[in-house]
């Protein structure tokens, strides 16, 4: 479920820290979860790809919907908040430290572009 930036615009990626992945599944390979918040560059939709990596090289994709389709950020925010809640409730489950579990996962957005006149 790879996909094609021609038509995808990439609004955020998500990171778990390869550190904890391991907490979260004995099999997890390098780069285990990664979270895709993408928008269609033609209908604007905005919704999620997820890819879990183990260590055999396979991977697992899903995707999501948000329920909030008001706009691309509000439908981006709750994709975001909603993935970072359900890692993070996994990590506390299996006995990660608060601390840690605060930490766990890195979004990295794309850069804002400014039009100047």
């Amino acid at each position: 479920m790879p996909f094609d930036l021609n038509k995808e615009k990439m609004l955020c990626l998500m990171e778990l820290d390869d550190a904890l992945a391991s907490r979260l599944s004995s099999k997890a390979g390098p780069a285990f979860w990664r979270a895709f918040i993408l928008e269609d560059r033609t209908t604007h939709q905005v919704y999620a790809q997820i890819r879990f990596r183990y260590e055999d090289g396979v991977s697992s994709w899903f995707e999501l919907q948000p329920k909030n389709k008001t706009s691309v950020e509000a439908a981006a925010g709750e994709l975001r908040c909603g993935l970072e809640d359900v890692i993070k409730a996994g990590l506390a489950i299996f006995g990660v430290e608060a601390a840690v579990v605060e930490n766990a996962i890195h979004c990295h957005y794309r850069p804002t572009i400014r039009e100047t006149r």
